[in-house]
């Protein structure tokens, strides 16, 4: 009996970390939409807040530190420098998706686990998930956030790729040249 017990809270567990998931986060997993805010980088500031500007912004923004209220019988405090005011992009997931799966089963079980199957048998070193050294989120992101960013125009879109796996570019005049000139002979 207890092996039942055992085996199916290991087949649990391993689901659960294959989908990057807690028991709690499993329960609505298909309909949950997540709600991220996404540090909007310097270099773009400026761009979107320009009252002439075309980049209008698709999403909502939130700067932190929050400007406290001012009531006008209190002298106004000091606002923060520029240098650390923070802005961030509201964004939200389609229902289902999780912004902490890293694309693939054995990625997210990677990431709990340990990135080799010695590290699984004998847990010697830490968990990659409990390594938050990154200063762009405490855990892991993937590549719906990726992908979030880069429908906000918070990143550039990759190239495309052409079917042979190698980045596709438009061909430079050089080239164009050379082709019309063995074209002719």
């Amino acid at each position: 009996m207890f092996a039942f017990f055992a085996g199916g809270m290991s087949l649990s567990s391993i689901q659960l970390a294959m989908l990057n998931l807690t028991t709690i986060e499993n329960i609505n997993r298909h309909s949950v939409v997540w709600t991220l805010a996404i540090r909007v980088p310097d270099h773009m500031l400026d761009r979107l807040w320009a009252t002439e500007s075309p980049w209008a912004p698709t999403f909502r923004m939130v700067s932190y530190p929050l400007q406290p209220p001012t009531s006008p019988s209190e002298p106004q405090t000091t606002s923060p420098s520029p240098e650390e005011r923070h802005v961030f992009a509201i964004l939200h997931t389609l229902p289902g998706e999780n912004p902490f799966s890293l694309g693939s089963n054995l990625k997210n079980l990677q990431q709990v686990m340990g990135h080799s199957i010695i590290d699984w048998l004998i847990p010697l070193k830490h968990s990659p998930c409990a390594d938050h050294s990154s200063s762009e989120s405490a855990f892991a992101l993937g590549p719906v956030v990726t992908r979030l960013k880069q429908e906000a125009g918070l990143v550039p879109a990759p190239a495309p790729v052409s079917g042979n796996g190698a980045v596709s570019r438009p061909p430079s005049a050089h080239t164009t040249r050379s082709r019309r000139g063995k074209d002719r002979s």
